[in-house]
């Protein structure tokens, strides 16, 4: 798991392109790294928290981090759209402006 972090932290600073992950994208990955932990220390140990552990993620996180994941990219859909949209409106009106600013005389 930290050799896969190290080559992540080395990929996004190699490659310019890559956003960046935001904070509460890292604090996410955090809050799944803390919880892996503890599921491994709890079966590791055959604690009696397991299985009310494991409910909880199954019923609780799972489901709340796919109902993120739809909305975050059901936003970043919809922004690609408008920038899209932005910049055809945009060459279209360039491409629609005469090309002799002049005003016409009557």
């Amino acid at each position: 798991m930290v050799y896969a972090s190290i080559m992540l932290d080395r990929e996004l600073l190699r490659n310019k392109k890559m956003r960046l992950p935001y904070r509460w994208e890292g604090g996410l990955f955090l809050g799944y790294y803390a919880s892996y932990t503890c599921y491994l220390l709890l079966a590791a140990s055959q604690h009696a928290l397991l299985q009310p552990f494991s409910v909880f993620m199954l019923y609780f996180v799972i489901p709340l981090t796919g109902i993120t994941l739809v909305i975050v990219l059901r936003r970043r859909v919809r922004a690609q759209r408008q920038a899209s949209a932005v910049a055809v409106g945009d060459a279209s009106a360039i491409a629609d402006a005469p090309l002799d600013s002049t005003p016409p005389t009557t």
